[in-house]
């Protein structure tokens, strides 16, 4: 009957035998060569960002049978969390298909994403203090965005401080707009209405 073995019970093992033939309990060459081709080392996916086609993500657990989640960015740009049901980061099937990403990408793809989230003087809401609200001076904050692959960091107006905008795959909720798209879309219509020769006025009632 053969027995499985895991890569420390194989070593184990090899040292045991290399001291029962009167070796000192070492591995030899051809010990590690053998470990190496049976046993390779155990891919540690959690704690690092991953590409898969066109999405990237932090993973931050796998399952025990080996289904990935975490957040990120999909393949058609939107931000992604994910949990212990539903929908993944990875499944077990796909794991070959991995590329391990530098935290370059990574933080060139939450700069990406949370530009097009984020405008200039938005009222956030923090995710230090519940309740504390603060106006972006800037989106990315450089110094800070190195530390932490978990965190993105936006810097405060007046007093430069900086402004958590995502922890742990959390974005901050916008709580004041800067922009008011829907005035800069009349706008728009305005001038092309202008443009014409036309006049355009719009009423809005409340619901």
């Amino acid at each position: 009957m053969s027995v499985e073995y895991s890569r420390e019970q194989a070593e184990q093992v090899l040292k045991d035998e290399n001291k029962f033939n009167g070796f000192n309990t070492i591995l030899f060459t051809g010990d590690k060569k053998f470990l190496n081709h049976k046993f390779p080392p155990k891919i540690e996916y959690v704690g690092s960002v991953w590409k898969i086609e066109n999405r990237i993500f932090l993973c931050n657990s796998q399952t025990e049978s080996g289904t990935l989640h975490g957040y990120g960015i999909d393949d058609d740009g939107k931000w992604f969390l994910t949990s212990g049901a539903g929908f993944c980061c990875c499944s077990a099937s796909s794991l070959h298909k991995l590329t391990k990403a530098t935290p370059t990408e990574w933080m060139d793809a939450l700069d990406k994403f949370a530009e097009s989230k984020y405008n200039v003087g938005d009222k956030v809401e923090s995710l230090v203090v519940p309740g504390v609200r603060t106006v972006l001076q800037t989106i990315n904050s450089p110094k800070r965005n190195k530390l932490q692959m978990n965190q993105y960091w936006g810097l405060a107006t007046k007093t430069a401080t900086g402004v958590l905008l995502m922890d742990d795959g959390i974005w901050a909720d916008i709580i004041t707009p800067a922009k008011d798209e829907l005035d800069e879309k009349l706008e728009e219509l305005t001038k092309l209405a202008e443009s014409q020769g036309k006049n355009l006025k719009i009423t809005f009632e409340k619901q």
